[in-house]
């Protein structure tokens, strides 16, 4: 008695993680298309997306370095080129952030 009771209990929940399993699952079409490099629903063309690789790359190069003019001009230059991309607008302001205080601190 203590056997059937006990695959009673086993197969629902090998059953429910199976299922629940299959629906938290991303179909493979909707994962190619989710594109976090997309302006105004149009992905980047390769060129522009390279360029815009470039110049985000280098400008967190310069930030590590502590060039902070040469990354803001390199974060603006990305900007231009993707102007949805959070992670430039963050890092831009970061260092509007880090040059405000700069000039505040030697006031």
């Amino acid at each position: 008695m203590k056997v059937k009771t006990t695959t009673y209990l086993i197969f629902p929940s090998i059953a429910f993680a199976l299922v629940l399993s299959l629906c938290s699952c991303k179909s493979s079409a909707s994962a190619k298309n989710s594109n976090p490099e997309k302006t105004n629903g149009a992905e980047l063309a390769d060129k522009d997306r390279v360029n815009f690789e470039y110049l985000f790359f280098n400008a967190n190069k310069e930030k590590v370095l502590g060039n902070y003019e040469l990354a803001e001009t390199y974060y603006s230059q990305a900007l231009r080129i993707n102007p949805n991309s959070a992670a430039t607008m963050y890092e831009l302001a970061n260092i509007y952030l880090f040059q405000n205080n700069k000039i505040k601190h030697f006031l």
